[in-house]
């Protein structure tokens, strides 16, 4: 390499001599002086400079370090805002002297040292603010805060702890506010566990009877046993003395003298239907009436009583006292007497397809002020109701329905389903049951045939209003009472016109009639934790249905899954609402005796085709003649179940030569069986039915085509308004979120833990998460940079709130997947519902953000309001809960909260941080990073943190390092809200296109 010129004179101060002798070249200290002065033009060597260097001291330099020149950082008195520079002045301007060996440790890692010379600036201390000029450090005031660099002290925010000398403020009333609202709420849970333990107590007290498995209907155990049947009391008609005490069997007491107690109880009890005297009324008056009973205490308070003996004992008290022949014989096409008949008041027999069901008589004895309730329900149901009768027809021919891959599931079905009958639908597993009852809803389009609805060839799906669905599993919220559940529902689907004392009044009254009034304001519960019975809560769905005054109700398998008294509840409950006029369709596998013969007609189906379609009472004599017979006292479901399935064998005559195959039976339906021309016999109505069709004013005829527009007329004044639906959904939501107040108070707890840990990370920091380079002339003596730790507290948060948001955002629709289909298929509003639902969880967001922020900026303090921190926390909150109820709505209710933490993670990680924003822009995906709310976050923080230390330092070159934009904080809030709002669009297209495929595959 060439040598640089001059550098000979430069290292030999101008000699031609390698060698300086050592004495002679020496420099005085007059010599240096006048070298620097300029009145001596000789240059220095590196060896007379560096001789002279060493021999300076801190008296000459004013440099802490010995032999260490000072630079000059400006021409005079010169000090930046935010520095204190006491000891400058015109003669003396601010200098640069090179660190000490601890001080530039020091500034490697990014801390502050003391000034390295008498006139080197100092950046202002913390806890200190320097006025302009920088002549001066005065400690913060109270009500203050004074980080590094202070120019003003900074006024703290209201309830801020600032005490004097603060560094930081610390926002205590924020904290405080979310203590108040935890104890607020663990005062509520508190006040409730004491509640119920009090209630508990004081009902034991008074001798109460409650059911360890929840509050099951004692009224309901007592159709069956024994004890009530032998011995019921009884009460005069008008008047309720106290009657007499019949004394019921002993354990200890030998089976001799229990059969002459149930002997004499029975003659007594026939006595006193003789005499006149009223079966019992389970009302709140007649069970307190006698203490010594076994079944007088109640469950709660009841209304309506009159009406609940169409669905209870009284019935079962009639047949011990009444004489029948309990063998019959078998091989009679028809039976002479059923045991649904004997308890009726059919005028013959024979049960009709084409007539009206029936319903169960009341004592003669009933006043009509007592059929209140049956009244008002009816009266509701005509009033809703515009045609000329309250339930639809069906009529359908040759139906198919093709699966692609797998074939016809429903082929040559055909058949007619009169207004107000009940029917039910039999056939082993995959016989195509739930696709009929579909194309009859109009949930599934059938592939071949057609299908008349009150006469007229229509799309089945235009009468979803008028239409109710009773699914297998009972799919009611667990958070509300049984009242809740039904009044939401006829709230939102009664006729729009209708105002709420109305509809308060008709729930009032179909509580009564479905017996469920004196549990009408017990929570329902879940599977694992039930509280109201099984039959119960079959009713109850039911009476969801029923709240909607449907015209033709269908059932998947009402019976399955209850005990034989709760089944024969159910069945009693709808046979009455056949009885009303609603048609009622029911699918049933391998039914009790009494709920076969409950059924008007029957449907029986085996792999997709048709074996019969009848009435019942007729079934057993269509099997007997193709040569089948019945055992004498086996269950003819039973028997009629193995014929369709195949497995009829073991009941043909001639069991060596005889065809039992599926095959079979169809073709001989098909051929013969659907020829037969069936009884057509009216039935008379209940006395009590009969006197509300007379207090009910008559409807007119109507032609085909008027039925037509009168359906058309009565489904557009269904359903409330949108704005209506909308806060029917976001009341009923809140109600859910107040009544898991466990799950509530554990989301909050981990907000609060979250903040804590995130803020503990940040902690030693002192609020200082940012520097960088000194704005020059003092950029010489800036500490090492530090980017990175606000972009990291951010990173830290965004994670923690998507940790904290996501498993509680997937339950706003995954835990309610099966309650949208049911309610969308009813007719409601899919927009009211997904915005109800989303406005219901904006309360719990933005407390669970207070809590997050509030324990994060006690212990992290970054240079930010908490104002901004909220805000910015918040929006984050928001997405992260759009998030996951969007990943909610198109993947399984388990798998849920898992995809959605891994979403809320990876996008939290896209932050910005690790790696760079200036990385990823090199790599040409930033866009891929702003699609996400995380960078928009960590770039609010940023904002906010390094925004205000813009007059200390250079902040373009930190702007550079790491790619963030700073003076856009507004901007960076706003799209993180507008990223949440996107995430619940995507979540409802989802959920519209989830539907259309549905229809699309039906």
């Amino acid at each position: 390499m060439d040598p640089i010129p001059g550098s000979e004179d430069l290292n030999n101060g101008g000699s031609a001599s390698d060698r300086l002798s050592e004495s002679g070249n020496a420099l005085t200290a007059d010599d240096v002086a006048s070298i620097f002065s300029g009145t001596d033009d000789r240059n220095m060597s590196s060896m007379e400079w560096a001789t002279t260097q060493i021999q300076l001291r801190y008296s000459t330099t004013g440099c802490l370090r010995e032999a260490a020149v000072p630079l000059p950082l400006a021409p005079g008195d010169f000090c930046l805002d935010g520095f204190y520079c006491p000891n400058s002045t015109g003669q003396m301007p601010p200098q640069y002297c090179p660190p000490t060996e601890a001080c530039q440790v020091s500034r490697d890692h990014g801390q502050l040292c003391a000034p390295q010379g008498f006139l080197e600036p100092q950046l202002c201390n913390k806890g200190f603010y320097c006025p302009a000029r920088g002549k001066q450090q005065i400690q913060c005031p109270p009500g203050h805060f004074c980080p590094y660099g202070t120019l003003d002290p900074v006024k703290c925010d209201l309830g801020a702890y600032c005490p004097t000398g603060s560094i930081r403020q610390i926002p205590v009333l924020p904290l405080g506010i979310t203590v108040v609202i935890d104890c607020i709420l663990l005062s509520v849970v508190l006040a409730g566990l004491f509640l119920v333990k009090y209630t508990r107590r004081k009902s034991r007290a008074r001798g109460d009877v409650f059911n360890h498995d929840g509050l099951l209907d004692g009224r309901e155990k007592r159709v069956h046993d024994p004890e009530w049947l032998t011995n019921p009391p009884a009460y005069p008609t008008h008047t309720h003395p106290k009657p007499r005490n019949f004394s019921l069997p002993s354990i200890r007491q030998s089976q001799k003298d229990i059969k002459g107690i149930l002997r004499s109880s029975m003659s007594q009890a026939k006595q006193d239907v003789k005499s006149g005297v009223r079966k019992v009324s389970f009302s709140t008056e007649a069970t307190l009436s006698d203490k010594s009973s076994k079944y007088s205490q109640s469950t709660g308070p009841s209304r309506g009583s009159s009406f609940r003996s169409v669905f209870y004992p009284e019935v079962e008290t009639k047949r011990l006292l009444r004489t029948q022949n309990s063998m019959r014989d078998r091989h009679v096409s028809i039976p002479d007497i059923s045991y649904w008949s004997s308890h009726s008041s059919w005028t013959s027999p024979d049960p009709s397809l084409h007539g009206v069901a029936y319903s169960e008589t009341f004592s003669p004895h009933d006043s009509g002020e007592q059929h209140a309730d049956m009244e008002t329900v009816i009266k509701c149901l005509t009033e809703a109701i515009h045609t000329q009768e309250l339930g639809l027809s069906f009529q359908f021919t040759d139906l198919a329905y093709n699966i692609k891959g797998v074939g016809e599931v429903l082929q040559g079905v055909s058949g007619n389903i009169r207004q107000g009958s009940m029917v039910g639908v039999m056939g082993s597993t995959g016989a195509g049951k739930s696709t009929l009852l579909n194309i009859l809803m109009g949930k599934k389009r059938q592939s071949r045939g057609t299908v008349k609805v009150c006469g007229s060839e229509k799309d089945m799906a235009q009468y979803g209003k008028l239409v109710g669905y009773v699914p297998q599993v009972d799919i009611v919220l667990p958070e509300l009472t049984v009242r809740e559940n039904i009044l939401h529902s006829a709230r939102c689907r009664l006729p729009k016109s209708w105002k709420d004392s109305y509809i308060q009044r008709f729930v009032d009254a179909l509580l009564a009639c479905l017996a469920l009034e004196h549990v009408q304001h017990s929570l329902v519960g879940d599977a694992r934790k039930p509280i109201i019975s099984g039959g119960q809560r079959k009713r109850l769905s039911i009476g969801i249905e029923l709240a909607a005054a449907p015209m033709a109700l269908f059932l998947d398998e009402p019976t399955t899954g209850l005990d034989a008294t709760s089944a024969a509840s159910i069945m009693r409950l709808l046979k009455t609402i056949s009885a009303l006029g609603t048609t009622t369709i029911a699918i049933i596998h391998q039914p009790r005796e009494e709920i076969f013969r409950a059924f008007d007609s029957l449907l029986l189906l085996a792999d997709g085709r048709q074996l019969y379609n009848g009435p019942t009472a007729t079934c057993e004599g269509y099997f007997v003649n193709q040569g089948f017979r019945f055992p004498l006292r086996g269950n003819p479901a039973d028997t009629i179940m193995d014929i369709i399935t195949g497995d009829g064998q073991q009941y043909s005559n001639n069991k060596s030569n005889f065809e039992t195959s599926i095959t079979t039976l169809a073709n001989y339906w098909h051929d013969t069986g659907r020829l037969f021309k069936w009884p057509c016999t009216a039935r008379k109505s209940s006395i009590t039915t009969l006197k509300l069709q007379k207090s009910l004013p008559p409807r007119p005829h109507q032609s085909p085509h008027e039925q037509s527009s009168a359906l058309a007329h009565t489904m557009s004044t269904r359903s409330a308004p949108w704005v209506s639906q909308l806060y029917f959904v976001l009341l009923r939501s809140l109600t859910q979120q107040l009544r898991t107040r466990t799950s509530l108070l554990l989301e909050f707890f981990v907000a609060t833990l979250a903040g804590l840990l995130i803020g503990l990370s940040a902690f030693s920091l002192e609020g200082h998460l940012f520097h960088g380079i000194y704005r020059p002339p003092f950029a010489l003596f800036s500490p090492a940079v530090d980017n990175t730790s606000s972009l990291q507290l951010a990173l830290l948060t965004s994670v923690a709130i998507g940790l904290c948001a996501s498993a509680p955002g997937v339950r706003v629709f995954g835990d309610e997947k099966l309650l949208y289909a049911r309610e969308i298929g009813a007719g409601h509003s899919r927009s009211a519902y997904f915005v109800g639902k989303q406005l219901a969880m904006l309360p719990r967001v933005l407390v669970a953000a207070l809590h997050f922020t509030a324990c994060l900026l006690v212990l992290a303090t970054p240079r930010m309001t908490f104002g901004e921190a909220y805000v910015v926390n918040l929006a984050y909150y928001y997405a992260t809960y759009g998030l996951a109820s969007m990943v909610s709505v198109v993947v399984k209710r388990e798998d849920g909260p898992l995809l959605a933490l891994l979403v809320s993670l990876v996008l939290g990680v896209f932050g910005g941080v690790a790696p760079p924003l200036t990385k990823v822009r090199e790599w040409g995906l930033e866009w891929a990073w702003r699609m996400g709310p995380g960078v928009w976050l960590c770039e609010a923080y940023w904002d906010r943190i390094v925004g205000g230390t813009g007059g200390i330092y250079i902040l373009d070159l930190a702007e550079e390092a790491t790619g963030m934009k700073l003076g856009r904080f507004g901007v960076d809030v706003v799209v993180v809200f507008a990223l949440g709002t996107a995430y619940r669009i995507l979540g409802f297209g989802a959920m519209c296109a989830a539907d259309w495929i549905k229809k699309k595959r039906a």
